[in-house]
């Protein structure tokens, strides 16, 4: 068996796409066809003719539908591949609706009709499947899938063949490792990701965030939804700004959905309830014995006071008592005072707590919440009353008392999504899906604050684009909640650093920002940022992938040698990459109990050699003579010829049909 990797090498970390060569059966196969993006030169590197001939390509294992991953898939099949794409039928799902999404912004890379092409082959819907569990796949070859809780349906692949002693041998390959472990599933919605079984020859790992250490809170679900509290209690509530959330539509929408939800039921729900979003840790009344009572009040009441008439504010003023203590206001009537708790609750709730929108304006993360809405739902075949992917912690976190609960509580939080709006009260607040929202203007700007999750997540395209540029032609009070990664040079990034310069009182960038339709100077920006991408990563860390590299997991059986693996190090940055290297030479020089014994580590590059997994060697390149390389480049434009052929044939077609017939006499009855 030969490997070769042909993206996420050499310091990138997008364009995954790995290529296998089982000469025994002559039988090529990739791993992953994922779109360069983010790196300099997509369009050019991207638009390449692949370094193999499509049509020689027996299969592809795909590990999840990130477009980093799975993007060139349409290509792949525009330019002769026709067999199928092996994957989870969540990921299929997932990456057809990303698919369809791209075509609008690869630029005649392909089209609808190429991604229609994409034929899937649902790993999980075989009746002998079952996770971690080896499958035939074609002649001597076998895999078996994985958890990775990266994203919904994401997975590592266990790949098996055949070698010429006639010994079986693996090799795994990561994918993207999520945040999530067995131990820690803090991430709301999916399951702990699942380790290496048994031992491989190999495993090629993924290094995004392989010279990283992620501090401690930022795997803490409680932290998380502390965090997101705050920040709803004091700019949303308290300074009355739109929240405006650009989030990647694939997972990050969906965990957003569901922490906010948690957040206004638990803390931000209906002031007759013991929580208010004026007092998140205190209950409405501390101690009461009838007549007196106080609690920590945070300002709410004072203000609420000072919106009455003259009189009645001094009537309420003169019925109370304040007293301090160190980090606290309290608060207490008057002996024989005529106002109750239930009077000052009436009188907070007209005044400050107000109905808010929790807005999700994205077609495309409404479409994918909808495949959220039957996957987390879905239960094992061996084992019915468990699930595939969903968080075994979620029905504790939420108060639910069964599984069953859980599900109804997954269908309303994500609608099904071709109806056309949708509104969840939760308390006196409202879920919203909708698009075209329009956010409120700057006279409604002084009474309600409001929550809008959108499309567009670094800023550069979607629906988050004109609520930007709405936002800062009326000079609203707004605040960007930053989730996830901004790439250098995307108008998130450069929003961030204006911010920061602003907020750190340094020199603004001197460049202009251009927003929708409006170009506006950096001292123009009112707009401000608050990052928490940490919270919502969906990548291990240097910790989490040296657990995933290092454990060992099953046992030593009759017959099964314990084999020393070599480590592939790719999908990351060359400093991530070498910091990696670094940390797992340590970690097997002082190995641990149960730890796998590792062999080596290499570094694959850009250049595509071959490497000999039963050798365990680098092949040098076979060279290509002038001849062979003019006919593979015309063997290519010939294929794209005639794939130019079929779509006039497909498009004339309907044409003719419906053209309108030449006027006649009419029939005699």
């Amino acid at each position: 068996m030969k490997i070769r990797f042909l993206g996420a090498t050499d310091g990138h970390v997008t364009g995954s796409c790995t290529h296998f060569s089982y000469d025994r059966k002559n039988t090529q196969f990739l791993v992953d066809c994922g779109l360069v993006q983010g790196e300099g030169n997509d369009e050019a590197d991207n638009g390449r003719p692949f370094p193999f001939s499509p049509c020689e390509i027996k299969f592809v294992l795909l590990t999840h539908a990130h477009l980093d991953h799975c993007g060139l898939l349409p290509k792949l099949y525009r330019e002769g591949f026709t067999g199928r794409v092996i994957c989870t039928k969540a990921t299929a799902r997932l990456t057809l609706i990303s698919l369809m999404d791209s075509v609008r912004h690869v630029k005649g890379l392909y089209s609808e009709e190429d991604v229609k092409r994409v034929r899937f082959d649902y790993i999980d819907e075989r009746s002998d499947f079952g996770l971690s569990r080896m499958l035939p796949i074609s002649d001597d070859l076998f895999a078996s899938f994985s958890r990775s809780a990266h994203v919904l349906g994401a997975c590592s692949i266990v790949l098996g063949w055949i070698n010429e002693a006639n010994e079986k041998v693996y090799i795994v390959m990561s994918g993207d490792l999520g945040n999530n472990t067995k131990e820690n599933p803090f991430q709301p919605l999916l399951a702990g990701r699942q380790g290496i079984f048994g031992w491989p020859e190999a495993i090629v790992v993924e290094s995004t965030y392989g010279g990283r250490v992620r501090e401690k809170h930022f795997s803490d679900f409680d932290a998380r939804i502390e965090v997101l509290r705050e920040i709803v209690q004091r700019e949303v509530f308290d300074k009355k700004s739109v929240l405006v959330v650009p989030a990647f539509s694939l997972q990050r929408t969906q965990e957003l959905l569901f922490d906010l939800q948690f957040v206004f039921s638990k803390y931000f729900s209906a002031p007759d309830q013991c929580q208010s979003p004026f007092y998140p840790k205190n209950p409405w009344v501390n101690d009461f014995d009838g007549m007196s009572w106080g609690y920590q009040l945070n300002g709410a009441l004072s203000d609420a006071i000072a919106l009455l008439e003259p009189n009645c504010a001094a009537q309420w003023t003169e019925e109370i008592v304040k007293s301090a203590e160190p980090g606290k206001a309290l608060w207490s009537f008057k002996e024989g005072a005529k106002h109750s708790i239930a009077d000052i609750q009436k009188l907070i709730s007209n005044s400050h707590t107000y109905p808010v929108d929790i807005v999700l304006d994205s077609a495309l993360g409404r479409e994918m919440s909808g495949v959220f809405r039957d996957e987390l739902c879905r239960r094992q075949k061996k084992y019915p009353e468990k699930t595939v992917y969903r968080n075994r912690k979620m029905a504790e976190r939420l108060g639910l008392k069964s599984e069953e609960e859980v599900d109804e509580f997954i269908q309303t939080l994500f609608p099904v999504a071709n109806l056309e709006a949708v509104k969840i009260p939760v308390g006196i607040h409202e879920f919203r899906y909708e698009t075209a929202f329009k956010t409120p203007r700057f006279g409604e700007t002084q009474k309600r604050g409001c929550i809008v999750i959108t499309g567009g997540g670094m800023c550069e395209g979607g629906p988050v684009v004109k609520h930007l540029e709405k936002l800062v032609a009326s000079r609203r009070q707004a605040t960007v909640l930053v989730t996830g990664y901004m790439a250098k040079g995307t108008l998130g990034e450069r929003l961030i650093s204006i911010c920061k310069a602003r907020d750190q009182g340094k020199p603004l960038p001197s460049e202009d920002l251009v927003i929708g339709e409006k170009t506006i100077t950096p001292t123009e920006v009112t707009l401000k940022a608050i990052e928490i991408q940490g919270y919502y990563s969906g990548h291990a860390d240097q910790e989490g992938v040296l657990d995933f590299v290092f454990r060992e997991r099953g046992e030593v059986k009759e017959g099964v040698t314990r084999k020393a693996a070599t480590i592939f190090l790719n999908h990351g940055q060359h400093a991530a990459r070498k910091e990696l290297k670094e940390a797992i030479q340590s970690r097997g020089e002082a190995r641990q109990e149960g730890d796998r014994v590792v062999c080596g580590i290499e570094l694959p590059d850009n250049s595509g050699f071959w490497y000999d997994l039963n050798t365990k060697q680098w092949l040098e390149p076979e060279k290509e003579s002038k001849t062979d390389s003019l006919l593979r480049e015309l063997l290519l434009e010939q294929r794209k010829t005639n794939q130019l052929l079929q779509r006039l044939v497909e498009h004339r077609g309907p044409l003719q049909n419906s053209a309108p017939k030449k006027p006649g006499k009419a029939l005699k009855k």
